[in-house]
């Protein structure tokens, strides 16, 4: 990459995606963003580049081209793009908006629960399936969240045991916070500093691995699982709670709030349907 576009990333990671980064809870999906808007940045320069082409020089019909020749994803370069033009680096472009389909697969009630009922009472099962499950179906945390997930975000207290994912500490059930500190002595002979230690020395476990075991022990993916998961707290929760539980962004918690009382009123009125003399 050419120097002065390695400068214009260097500006961009440095003085807008990690001082972003840095005013948000500290979770996985913070740094897979701030990592993908970098290397979104990279590949529209690198693209450029290879055009012959300098960024003030991107035009409208470039531009196009580039976003229709890649995945969807690509409409998140937005935030570079206006970062950009704040600093007078680019002209006047417009970037599409992103269109994100709703959540379609999703776990059962009887599905779920059979399936945390497992987690907590079959013995049978690898103890580190039987802790990822259970705040998998609980609180909607996913393989990447569960792998990267610290021991020092367990706290023990005298009444009971604590998760720390977002900015409000998550009290365990019982039965869960037993798992939990068996899991959490698993790493008193590893010492990684890792909740789910991997197989090499100072590594936590890759999280393409604990989702096939997850797969393979309890017949759920991880997709359905964490949309019943997630619809479920949505339900209980109210946005800001919600959002400070699980870390999320209050859009995405206000977004799944709505999702749930949109399929609530659905469920109404079909009842209602069926019910003798109705209209």
């Amino acid at each position: 990459m050419r120097p002065r576009h390695q400068t214009i990333v260097r500006r961009y990671a440095v003085w807008h995606v990690l001082r972003r980064a840095k005013r948000r809870p500290h979770r996985p999906a913070t740094r897979h963003h701030a990592r993908e808007r970098l290397l979104l940045a990279v590949r529209l320069l690198a693209w450029l580049e290879a055009e012959g082409h300098e960024l003030e020089e991107l035009s409208q019909a470039d531009f196009d081209r580039w976003l229709v020749g890649g995945p969807p994803a690509r409409a998140e370069i937005r935030d570079f793009i206006r970062w950009a033009q704040r600093q007078g680096l680019v002209g006047d472009l417009r970037v599409p908006l992103r269109r994100h389909s709703q959540p379609s697969d999703f776990l059962s009630t009887d599905q779920r629960w059979e399936a945390l009922h497992r987690c907590i009472l079959d013995t049978s099962l690898p103890l580190n399936v039987r802790v990822a499950g259970a705040l998998l179906l609980l609180f909607a945390l996913g393989p990447t969240a569960l792998t990267t997930m610290k021991v020092e975000q367990v706290v023990e207290h005298d009444d009971g045991v604590e998760l720390l994912v977002g900015r409000t500490p998550i009290r365990l059930p019982h039965s869960v916070a037993d798992l939990v500190l068996q899991q959490r002595k698993v790493d008193d002979e590893a010492l990684t500093g890792w909740l789910f230690p991997g197989q090499h020395p100072g590594r936590h476990l890759n999280p393409g691995s604990l989702a096939a075991r997850i797969k393979q022990c309890l017949g759920i993916g991880i997709r359905p699982s964490r949309n019943a998961a997630l619809a479920h707290l949505a339900k209980e929760l109210p946005v800001p709670v919600l959002a400070d539980y699980l870390g999320l962004a209050h859009t995405t918690a206000s977004q799944w709030a709505g999702l749930v009382e949109r399929q609530w009123a659905k469920y109404i009125v079909l009842r209602r349907a069926g019910e003798p003399g109705a209209t």
